[in-house]
Parts: structure tokens; C-alpha cells; sequence
């Protein structure tokens, strides 16, 4: 039976592609970088923001990048208007809370802000960002943070992500793993297209 349902934000919680690329160009518009296509941003989506920084300006020292990085940290509320919550996705929440079911975030995104903007913070048990590791996703330390928070096991667990990154971070923790509307190719995982079908992944 599982006793617990983590969630990543970006792209499953939360539609914020558009929001993630205007605040990537910005980034480097303000810093003298090239802006991002569609096909460059598609790259470096799932980056967390000292990744995307070291990747856009791989000429600095890293005291200069973490100048950026704290600069930006604390400017994203200005881009959420340019994203919204996924359907069904504060139902499910809701359905899940009322089984007694616990709930956590592991996302690459340093800050909780997303949640704070649509109020779903009040929902999650435990929440892990990248702050609260040594390494981000693909690596599965922030799902293992959360197993050992709830004290519940892999296999009483479900995880939520649209990445590759989150397909090889759980299947690395050895939890269920369920990949949102990805276009993830040439791998075998189990698919949602609607948060409804969470429930039949619930056991009894």
C-alpha cells in the first residue's frame, strides 16, 4: 500500500516553462549572455539555477557566478505570471491529503516560491529543493531525504516527475515512478496523462 506521493514542481505541479525561459534570458541579457531559443532552453530546463548559471557564463570565476546566483534567486515571483497550475492537480492533492497520505515536493528549484504563490504549501509534509542537497536530480539523495523523513519505504512510495532526471532519481531510490505528459524517449516507465490516475497506482 503506499503511504506517501512525492511531487516534483516544474512541469508537474506547475505549467512554468514560459515563466523559466523569460527569467533564463533575462539572467542573461542582464549579464551580457545570448538569449535562449526554444531549442536552447529545451537543454538546460531542468537545470537548477547554479547549474543554469554555470552554464551560461562558464568564463567566470565562481565567486562571480554565485553573485548571480544570489541576485537571482530571490526574482522569480515578477515571472509567475506567465505560468499556471496543471489540471487537477489541487484536486488530487486535496484527495490525497483526506487518505491520510503523505506528501512531499523533491524539485531542482532552489525556492518554494511556486507553492507560496498558489497556496499548495499548506499540503506537502516535507519539501526538499535543491538547497537541501549535496546533489540535485538525477541523483535520488532528495527522494531518499524524504523516505527517511516519512520513515516510510521505496515501495510504499510514489514519485511524480516529467524528466529525465526525475525517471533516473527514482528509479535510483527504487520508488514507484510516474512520469506526467514527458515526451521522454526510448525508455520503459509508467505514463500519466491526468493526475485522476494516481488512484489506481494507490494499492488498497
Amino acid at each position: 500500500m503506499i503511504k506517501a506521493v512525492l511531487f516534483d514542481i516544474d512541469g508537474v505541479i506547475v505549467n512554468s516553462g514560459k515563466a523559466n525561459h523569460y527569467f533564463c534570458n533575462d539572467i542573461l541579457k542582464e549579464h551580457g549572455g545570448k538569449e535562449l531559443s526554444e531549442e536552447g532552453f529545451e537543454k538546460i530546463k531542468h537545470y537548477t539555477l547554479k547549474q543554469a548559471v554555470e552554464e551560461f557564463f562558464p568564463e567566470l570565476e565562481k565567486e562571480q557566478l554565485e553573485e548571480i546566483r544570489k541576485k537571482w534567486s530571490g526574482n522569480y515571483k515578477k515571472y509567475l505570471e506567465h505560468s499556471n497550475l496543471n489540471d487537477g492537480i489541487k484536486e488530487s492533492l486535496e484527495f490525497l491529503k483526506e487518505k491520510g497520505i503523505k506528501l512531499g515536493v523533491v524539485t531542482n528549484k532552489s525556492k518554494t516560491t511556486m507553492l507560496e504563490h498558489y497556496n499548495l504549501l499548506h499540503f506537502f509534509d516535507y519539501i526538499v529543493t535543491a538547497n537541501d542537497v549535496i546533489e540535485p536530480k538525477p541523483s535520488p539523495e532528495g527522494i531518499l531525504k524524504v523516505l527517511k523523513e516519512f520513515k516510510v519505504k521505496p515501495e510504499e512510495t510514489i514519485f511524480i516527475g516529467d524528466a529525465i532526471g526525475d525517471l533516473k532519481a527514482g528509479q535510483s531510490a527504487g520508488v514507484k515512478t510516474l512520469i506526467y505528459r514527458s515526451e521522454i524517449e526510448n525508455e520503459e516507465f509508467e505514463r500519466i496523462n491526468e493526475f485522476e490516475e494516481i488512484k489506481k497506482f494507490l494499492g488498497d
